[in-house]
């Protein structure tokens, strides 16, 4: 599969009014103290090694979590779920030295995790919760502060979502985004210098449309930075200097596919692929260099694999080449 970019340069997406009021309303009460530990998307550094999540059935209900050398060489399995669980959303440290991940059971409940790459010392954040699943808390989207000590998170209570920080042990968390009506929160990130934060809302009301969204980091200026057309999301990543944001758009897909870049202003929406209809796409990550982008199309049996990519949406290859459904790639520091 080839392709080349595209390279429109599309004004800069004007905000819907009544959301951008709820939104900086929502922001308006985060705490200050989250500023000096944020979440962060793709660090700074040298390349490593690449973390995805592998399907095991058609079901898409069991699944874990592998990584594999940006070549294709090395693929090692980290997690090992219980039967009926799948493991997801994989994040890097900034460091390396831990992934987070979500663990989702058939009840629709997800609670994250911490594992070495060497598969030791998974800890769970917080406790499980004993109580009727209508009544617990689902946590999941989780990504780590610059100095891998917090996690932020979309916190679920039913349709109920609100974005989070805590330590590694799910403690003094903090509520930085709270529940707003007739709103979905999804795939928090914040900016690398720790000041804005990118997230996907989805609005119910007075239609059901998804866009990326960028805000200050406590809340306010928030701003639509993906035209509602777009349907964009599917966790957003910030390029490591932090001038560009990564989306999918169509998600969920509503015709085809394709990756986006955009500045944190809404300014320079680039289109950077030009997968054929009836492709399947799914989230990408910056490599920590910036020079690279790794992300999940069609590959070997129809099924998406792990496949990397220039920053400009050139020299597409594949990583992984299995019959599985191989996606949620993210690029780890060396």
């Amino acid at each position: 599969m080839t392709s080349r970019p595209s390279r429109p340069v599309v004004g800069r997406a004007q905000p819907s009014n009544t959301v951008l009021l709820a939104v900086v309303a929502l922001g308006c009460v985060a705490t200050l103290t989250v500023v000096a530990a944020p979440s962060q998307a793709t660090a700074r550094g040298q390349n490593g090694r690449i973390a995805f999540r592998r399907y095991f059935n058609r079901e898409h209900s069991r699944g874990a979590i592998f990584t594999i050398n940006p070549n294709g060489t090395g693929e090692r399995q980290v997690t090992h779920p219980p039967r009926g669980m799948l493991d997801d959303d994989p994040d890097w440290a900034p460091d390396g030295s831990v992934i987070s991940f979500q663990r989702c059971g058939g009840n629709g409940l997800c609670a994250i995790y911490t594992i070495r790459p060497d598969g030791l010392r998974q800890v769970r954040l917080g406790a499980p919760c004993h109580q009727k699943p209508a009544e617990c808390e689902s946590d999941y989207a989780a990504g780590f502060s610059p100095d891998g000590k917090r996690l932020i998170f979309v916190d679920a209570n039913g349709p109920r979502t609100s974005i989070v920080t805590s330590d590694l042990r799910g403690r003094r968390r903090t509520t930085i985004l709270p529940y707003h009506k007739a709103v979905e929160l999804n795939d928090p990130q914040v900016s690398p210098d720790g000041k804005r934060l990118v997230y996907v809302l989805r609005e119910f009301k007075p239609k059901d449309r998804t866009a990326v969204f960028v805000a200050n980091i406590d809340g306010s200026r928030a701003h639509l930075v993906s035209p509602w057309s777009l349907t964009a999301g599917d966790g957003p990543d910030w390029s490591p200097n932090g001038r560009s944001i990564l989306f999918r758009s169509d998600w969920p897909r509503v015709k085809q596919s394709q990756i986006y870049v955009v500045h944190p202003d809404g300014s320079a929406l680039t289109r950077l692929t030009q997968f054929r209809k009836g492709t399947t796409v799914t989230s990408s990550s910056f490599s920590p260099d910036g020079k690279w982008i790794t992300y999940g199309a069609n590959g070997r049996a129809g099924q998406p694999d792990v496949w990397v990519m220039s920053a400009d949406g050139t020299h597409m290859r594949a990583v992984t080449r299995t019959k599985a459904w191989d996606s949620a790639p993210d690029w780890g520091p060396r």
